[in-house]
């Protein structure tokens, strides 16, 4: 390989490395009158005792990630985890790069799901919606 085309791939690099961190800041913000529009377009896609997920057709060029995790849940550390891991899972798996919008709605019970079961039950759903 010569300098020019290494300087090229560098550059590429850096362009996707920079895109994506924009992409991981922005993967999870909503203003108030999206979460509204967001819920009204959305569909159930999976139901049980730890979790509900909803989908609905993205606005972006991206993908987003609504987590509601109300108090009951856990405490705020535990609420917290919670949050990290799903948000990991999506950026991780580029869930983003999916035609749609996610909602999961969580409950008690997602606190007994290791991340391997959280990724797992991700992976699966995404699927179907292929």
């Amino acid at each position: 390989m010569d300098v020019k085309s290494l300087n090229v791939e560098e550059q590429v690099e850096e362009n996707v490395s920079q895109f994506m961190h924009k992409i991981a800041s922005k993967i999870s913000k909503f203003q108030l009158k999206e979460i509204k529009e967001l819920f009204k377009k959305s569909h159930t896609i999976y139901k049980a005792s730890e979790c509900e997920v909803r989908v609905a057709p993205r606005k972006n060029s991206f993908g987003k990630i609504l987590l509601v995790i109300p108090k009951k849940v856990g405490s705020a550390p535990k609420r917290n985890l919670i949050r990290r891991r799903i948000k990991s899972i999506f950026y991780q798996e580029k869930l983003y790069l999916l035609q749609y919008d996610f909602i999961i709605l969580c409950r008690k019970d997602i606190l007994k799901l290791s991340f391997d079961e959280l990724k797992n039950l991700l992976n699966n759903l995404t699927k179907k919606l292929n």
